[in-house]
């Protein structure tokens, strides 16, 4: 077998799961100097989570961070060098004005999970700084303490230690073992070596302008609902430098011309590619659509840009046009006007009042949009598996939400059914025709009782079910 890699596959495989395997330093981080070492939780091959707490000001060095930013990424020095494939890998942020954590107890949130990938692959080295690219910012308020939670649930491959030092109060609570993470009943004052990269809060990544003057209701600002779809052309994502190839778009943004709250019910984000140059006045794009982002019932606070986390994300090819549909069914609340300028052939149309939707018109209005990204192969169909498998969801137990992913390792029919404890089916997430990779479907059981449910996949050739537990 040949051994040698080209550097350019060494690049592929690092962007591949969002985690960077070069040596690098971090923006701002608290310390690069830890003296002792410590397994948890990358050097537990059978799975371990860790609750750290960073207090407000530690993150100072070689500055202080400053206000009004966005974690997009994050680091741990490394004391060993490893390369573990981590199975359920996760990082949840959360921020509280607590200075201690209780021992035996992780921190109650609420959490916010910034990162949650099935399979993971990690590098370090000995001294170095092991990056992770989260899948979507997490805006930080560096006048309060800093709470992450770290786990996985197995790897396989070589595990490494993490430099840490010892600081005051409970910074530290560990789990017993793997998955399902139950708290030790124990803690202690260390913390890891940890440091963050950070853009400018409510600002995206990369977007098509933010010097529109103009301003319109649609969809947003009318209380009735509305629906519109939006076309982006190739290049059009060009601010503040032109959108990569090879990125997955996670947050989605609108710019607003006035700050405020405002509420909705089915709010709704879809969105799809095409070389098209230009939408068909009165007629809505005809698909096939993703459905990104959907709320039964939503309220959204914006400041200079309306922003929006997507429920999964969206791989997006720079040399095809954007569609974008966003609708909602009712609204009220602060008045959210979008800003947008007038370019040459069809980029909106526009439906005659609220749900169901009925295309109306159309113009070439374009607005004021934004996204942020991260590799795009951290996301679906971006390899050949070879094998089928169905996953565990997460998160789980769980509220409301949770993720179910599988794979396929061939084109094949694909049915996936959620059943109730007493084999009554529930509702069928999926029932199509897919081609080989990886895929994640979002749950939601806002409307079923709390206990044990079973979801199972079959395929032409393969049936698999794991059990979930909703919790209420």
């Amino acid at each position: 077998m040949k051994k040698n890699i080209s550097f350019f596959a060494v690049v592929m495989l690092i962007s591949l799961f969002g985690v960077n395997l070069m040596a690098q330093t971090p923006q701002y981080y608290n310390s690069n100097s830890g003296s002792s070492q410590n397994s948890f939780p990358f050097n537990m091959a059978a799975g371990k989570a860790v609750n750290w707490l960073i207090l407000p000001g530690e993150l100072s060095l070689p500055t202080p961070v400053p206000v009004n930013k966005k974690i997009t990424k994050v680091y741990f020095r490394a004391g060993t060098a490893g390369a573990p494939t981590c199975t359920n890998f996760e990082i949840l942020m959360a921020q509280s004005t607590i200075t201690t954590l209780t021992s035996g107890s992780f921190y109650a949130g609420p959490w916010d999970t910034v990162y949650f990938h099935a399979s993971a692959s990690l590098t370090s080295t000995a001294g170095g700084w092991t990056q992770v690219v989260l899948d979507h910012g997490f805006n930080y308020d560096p006048t309060k303490s800093l709470i992450f939670f770290v786990g996985q649930c197995g790897y396989s491959g070589s595990g490494f230690t993490v430099y840490q030092a010892t600081q005051s109060n409970v910074r530290r609570v560990w789990s017993v073992g793997g998955c399902p993470f139950s708290p030790y009943a124990s803690g202690d004052s260390y913390i890891v070596d940890f440091g963050v990269d950070v853009v400018d809060a409510g600002v995206p990544q990369y977007y098509n302008s933010n010097s529109s003057s103009s301003s319109n209701n649609y969809p947003f600002n009318v209380a009735g609902g509305e629906s519109i779809n939006l076309l982006y052309l190739p290049g059009d994502f060009s601010q503040p430098t032109p959108l990569p190839s090879g990125q997955r778009i996670t947050d989605v943004y609108f710019r607003a011309q006035t700050p405020g709250t405002r509420n909705f019910t089915d709010l709704e984000i879809l969105m799809a590619q095409s070389s098209i140059t230009t939408l068909t006045p009165g007629v809505f794009y005809a698909g096939p659509w993703d459905t990104v982002y959907y709320h039964a019932s939503a309220s959204i606070t914006f400041t200079g840009w309306m922003h929006l986390t997507l429920d999964h994300g969206f791989t997006y090819d720079p040399g095809q046009s954007l569609i974008i549909s966003a609708g909602q069914c009712s609204s009220n609340g602060s008045p959210l006007l979008n800003f947008f300028t007038i370019l040459a052939n069809t980029r909106r149309v526009y439906s005659s009042g609220g749900c169901p939707f009925v295309a109306a018109g159309g113009d070439g209005c374009v607005y004021d949009f934004g996204v942020d990204v991260v590799a795009s192969a951290v996301g679906f169909n971006q390899f050949n598996p070879k094998s089928f498998e169905l996953l565990q969801n997460y998160p789980n137990p769980f509220n409301q939400y949770t993720t179910i992913f599988y794979q396929l390792a061939s084109k094949t029919d694909v049915v996936l059914k959620v059943y109730d404890v007493m084999g009554k089916e529930v509702t069928t997430l999926v029932n199509t025709n897919q081609i080989a990779g990886k895929y994640e479907v979002k749950f939601d059981a806002t409307n079923l009782a709390p206990g044990m449910y079973v979801f199972q996949l079959t395929t032409n050739n393969f049936s698999q079910s794991k059990r979930m537990m909703i919790q209420k």
